[in-house]
């Protein structure tokens, strides 16, 4: 696996606003403190329709943030150095949907998979990015 990460840290959130389980009240969270961290990681495919990894963040939140997950594209044969070689799709074994679960304060598993239950090939190296935002009092 391969990870790349960044954060930002201290800053006014400029929407603090929070809906949470999707039910219809909005909690104003106008006196937390906010820290985003975002990053890149790459799986190799493992011949079959789904596979998960768990990102491991470099600071632990307060309490479990929310992580946001999308695909990338995939680099055939070797694993990409750096995010600029992750440069094509690779046909019917690329991952096509991500998602998340077993979030905690300093990780998350990544799942990645086919809904067409088509293999990922083990010579394609899927790329995905993510995002958290959560709250960190230590700033």
């Amino acid at each position: 696996m391969a990870l790349e990460y960044r954060t930002l840290r201290n800053y006014a959130s400029r929407c603090n606003d929070y809906q949470d389980d999707n039910s219809n009240s909005i909690t104003n969270n106008t006196v937390y403190k906010q820290r985003d961290c975002w990053g890149w990681g790459q799986k190799q495919g493992t011949d079959s329709p789904q596979m998960s990894e768990t990102v491991t963040l470099p600071f632990s939140y307060d309490s479990a943030p929310t992580p946001f997950i999308s695909i990338g594209g995939t680099k055939a044969t070797t694993a990409a150095a750096n995010i600029t070689e992750i440069n094509s799709f690779y046909g019917a074994n690329t991952a096509v949907a991500a998602g998340w679960s077993l979030v905690a304060v300093n990780s998350f598993v990544v799942y990645l998979s086919r809904s067409d239950t088509t293999n990922i090939s083990s010579a394609a190296y899927c790329a995905y990015s993510w995002f958290t935002r959560g709250t960190y009092a230590a700033i």
